[in-house]
């Protein structure tokens, strides 16, 4: 597993952002293997304050089996105060 966690970040004019915390975990074994990470980010600004959200998360799932393997998004989203 994989950790991180940081109070603020962006991009000067383009996106500001305060508390991102993120987690990757994974499995291996000898008929399939997968991976998830979910990521959160809180008070996101763009295009100059013009696109706000109070909440952003993101979750990526994979997976790869002997004959199989898929990924999917499900869970991520956004909230927004009116």
């Amino acid at each position: 597993m994989a950790t991180g966690q940081v109070d603020a970040f962006g991009v000067p004019g383009s996106v500001d952002a305060q508390r991102l915390n993120a987690v990757t975990t994974g499995a291996v074994d000898s008929k399939k293997t997968g991976a998830q990470s979910t990521s959160e980010v809180e008070d996101v600004s763009t295009a100059g304050g013009a696109i706000t959200a109070d909440v952003v998360t993101a979750v990526a799932t994979s997976y790869f089996g002997q004959f199989t393997g898929g990924s999917d998004a499900t869970g991520s989203g956004f909230t927004t105060s009116p």
